[in-house]
């Protein structure tokens, strides 16, 4: 963990000014009041995030769709930005820089965007020569995480630019055999503590599917952040398919105007709100048991067990750190 330092209110003050067709300066002032303190974060205030969506497209030659951009900057807020978008594989997919992507020849194209320092993730775009071409594989399974010695079985199905399923057989990989290995039929054995991703391919397209080993529950100790107070423990852990979050009967708080359980890769507030995964609003003390798996699907999104490394207290309005824990594994 890189050395803690306070926010700098005036930095953050300058930005704004430098926005003076946004009201924000008044949100911050009228949230200082409701959470006030200094933010304490453990790394540099900078949180940017350039999303690009769909993350996997499928496309006959000739045929066009455009991506969408959501952009978010280091204090959490949503901008509407005009990125610049690239090609790693001109010669099967193009993209311009309104963000519109054609297939020009058959294989695996990926374009991603950038805006600044930042990049987005690369979007795949498999693109198939006729309608009868399998353009997708999905892989599912019951199981995220498995035990060192655990089998489970994976499941893929082909489709067609049209969503018509594909009969086919498989060929199953995994990218790291020392944590897990499959089998023809689609069986993973776990083999060691570790992360890996099982991969089913047919014609050319790949189904991805991500496993962990060995990671059957993970425990942090909550400690009080800006002056404000958090105790007890959290403790992340697995029932099925799904990750269940539970904050312990002596779990305490500060609250003030809307105080967020999160889960994220970072402690400063602006970081945490902009890229991290807000779990839910508290109100009180105590035990708590939240689905994180449903809770990230009722946003549209996907969560793996591992993926966050805190559980965070958040102030909501003010993007104020009230309390952290370390998730151990």
């Amino acid at each position: 963990m890189s050395e803690s330092r306070p926010i700098s209110w005036v930095g953050i003050c300058n930005f704004i000014g430098m926005k003076l067709a946004k009201p924000l300066l008044i949100a911050v002032i009228f949230f200082l009041g409701s959470c006030i303190g200094t933010d304490v974060t453990d790394g540099p205030v900078s949180g940017d995030n350039l999303e690009l969506t769909p993350k996997t497209e499928s496309l006959l030659i000739g045929q066009s769709f455009m991506l969408s951009v959501s952009y978010i900057n280091f204090l959490g807020e949503a901008e509407e930005v005009m990125p610049d978008f690239h090609s790693l594989n001109p010669d099967i997919v193009s993209v311009d820089q309104d963000g519109t992507v054609t297939a020009v020849d058959l294989g695996v194209g990926k374009v991603y965007a950038s805006y600044g320092m930042t990049n987005s993730d690369t979007v795949i775009i498999n693109v198939v020569g006729s309608e009868n071409d399998i353009a997708e594989i999905v892989v599912s399974g019951d199981k995220i995480n498995i035990d060192i010695g655990e089998e489970t079985m994976l499941r893929a199905n082909a489709y067609t630019v049209n969503e018509v399923p594909v009969v086919t057989t498989f060929f199953w990989s995994s990218e790291n055999e020392e944590v897990a290995t499959v089998n023809g039929e689609g069986v993973v054995t776990g083999a060691a503590k570790g992360f890996t991703t099982i991969k089913a391919s047919a014609d050319g397209v790949d189904g991805f599917y991500d496993i962990s080993v060995g990671f059957g529950m993970a425990q942090a100790t909550f400690m009080g952040s800006s002056g404000y107070t958090a105790k007890g423990t959290a403790e992340l852990s697995l029932s099925g398919k799904d990750i269940i979050l539970t904050l312990s009967d002596d779990f305490e708080t500060s609250f003030a105007l809307g105080t967020f359980v999160y889960l994220a890769n970072s402690t400063a507030g602006a970081q945490v709100k902009a890229q991290g995964l807000e779990v839910s609003q508290i109100t009180m003390n105590g035990s708590h048991t939240f689905n994180v798996t449903e809770i990230a699907e009722n946003m549209g999104k996907t969560v793996s067990f591992g993926e966050y490394k805190y559980v965070v207290i958040l102030c909501g309005p003010a993007s104020l750190t009230f309390g952290y824990g370390e998730l151990t594994l």
